[in-house]
């Protein structure tokens, strides 16, 4: 990680920590923060081959066929979406100034923040008084949510049919192999046990296929759902810093209605006039506060949403679609391969 921030020891520092205290870094930014923080992408769960050797994220490109050479330059691009996660974390203007991220960043020790208990996000009804962006955002958000969930009926749909496929490929491998040990013919007895691991082959790459569609574009929709969700609740903490205001603007108003009449009152008292304007006072000096508070809400709101939330899940879903077709081109060919095996093991 890289800063130029002079409240950091250091400027350039390489940080290993456990998913834990990632996710202790993001409880705590969310309950001390009033800005729109991506949801923690789920854990990785790490990927082993049958002799239990760890796998890299993209393991399906180091398949290969009985007769193929593995190359291990086939992985392809592999990004580690927890670092996402952190990079834009940690570039975020507001978040940088946190004292609970340069903990984080500079403990030695590990990182154990003081969490503080979540508040409780009231919902504010949308009336003429709300601001109509935030209408149009939680409106927006949620038909993409809806969308989204729809997309991903679809690809499990997909994935379900690949394992129906790679079942398929191993029945029919099983029937080979049984018809195969009723052939009194040597050269046709052999051809059908080579079409029979072909099939066997073939349903190892069919589940391959249904894996990597969960790995990628699954795994992604699923991701940008919380997303989604996070977003209209930021948008939601932004109606409440307006509805704070209007109250307190209110209260104002009732506060110099009432120091009004003390004052204009036939036998004035003047220790009750000297209290309803200190009261006066110091709600005017609350409206303040909450009147600024809610201008940087809704500043940083229009340059989360807009500049950074929209643009980032288009990145971020681009990117599931390219690894989606990649991976599934290459296992085709694959199944191609094989394919040509058959033919010819057959002539």
């Amino acid at each position: 990680m890289k800063t130029d921030l002079v409240k950091y020891k250091q400027k350039q520092k390489r940080v290993p920590r456990y998913y834990s205290e990632l996710d202790k870094l993001y409880q705590h930014l969310i309950s001390t923060l009033d800005v729109l923080i991506p949801p923690l992408p789920m854990c990785p769960i790490p990927n082993t081959d049958k002799e239990g050797h760890l796998l890299g994220r993209q393991w399906w490109y180091t398949l290969t066929l009985p007769n193929e050479i593995r190359n291990e330059t086939q992985q392809g691009r592999v990004e580690d979406r927890l670092q996402r996660w952190l990079d834009r974390i940690t570039d975020h203007e507001s978040i940088q100034s946190s004292e609970g991220l340069r903990e984080f960043i500079e403990s030695e020790n590990g990182f154990r923040p003081n969490i503080t208990k979540n508040r409780v996000l009231r919902h504010i009804p949308y009336t003429k008084d709300v601001n109509p962006v935030y209408v149009h955002w939680t409106d927006e958000f949620n038909q993409w949510t809806d969308y989204l969930v729809q997309l991903l009926s679809k690809v499990q749909k997909l994935s379900y049919e690949h394992s129906a496929m790679a079942e398929a490929w191993l029945d029919m491998s099983s029937a080979l192999v049984s018809y195969g040990g009723l052939e009194r013919n040597p050269s046709l007895f052999i051809i059908y046990k080579t079409i029979a691991k072909q099939h066997q082959q073939l349903y190892s790459i069919e589940k391959t296929q249904a894996i990597s569609i969960y790995h990628t574009i699954g795994s992604e929709i699923r991701y940008q759902i919380r997303n989604s969700e996070a977003a209209e609740n930021a948008v939601q903490k932004g109606c409440v810093a307006w509805s704070d205001y209007l109250a307190s603007e209110k209260y104002v108003d009732s506060c110099h209605i009432a120091a009004e009449r003390l004052k204009s009152s036939v036998h004035i008292n003047r220790d009750k006039v000297n209290e309803a304007i200190l009261i006066l006072e110091d709600a005017r000096r609350n409206k303040l506060k909450l009147e600024q508070h809610y201008e940087r809400m809704d500043k940083q709101l229009h340059e989360d949403i807009e500049h950074k939330h929209k643009k980032n899940v288009s990145k971020d879903l681009l990117m599931s679609i390219h690894d989606y077709a990649k991976s599934q081109l290459f296992l085709e060919q694959k199944k191609l391969a094989l394919y040509e095996e058959v033919l010819s093991s057959v002539f």
